[in-house]
């Protein structure tokens, strides 16, 4: 199984399971899934730069910039 696969494989099963109940599964709904910001585009790209480079989805933190942590 791919890294990328194996590691959304949790948001991949809520999806499916939400896709089986609901018979529709929207855009917001696979954004909140993988623990997408919906309203910070760069820390949307930065959230998704991480699960392309191996991160599980929910795991790590976004702050945003301008914002100590």
């Amino acid at each position: 199984m791919p890294r990328l696969i194996a590691n959304c494989l949790g948001s991949i099963t809520g999806l499916a399971h939400q896709l089986y109940t609901d018979s529709e599964v929207s855009h917001t709904d696979v954004d909140r899934a993988l623990f997408l910001p919906a309203d910070d585009p760069d820390a949307r790209a930065f959230a998704l730069a991480n699960i392309t480079s191996g991160a599980t989805p929910g795991t790590f933190g976004i702050t945003p910039a301008g914002v100590r942590a």
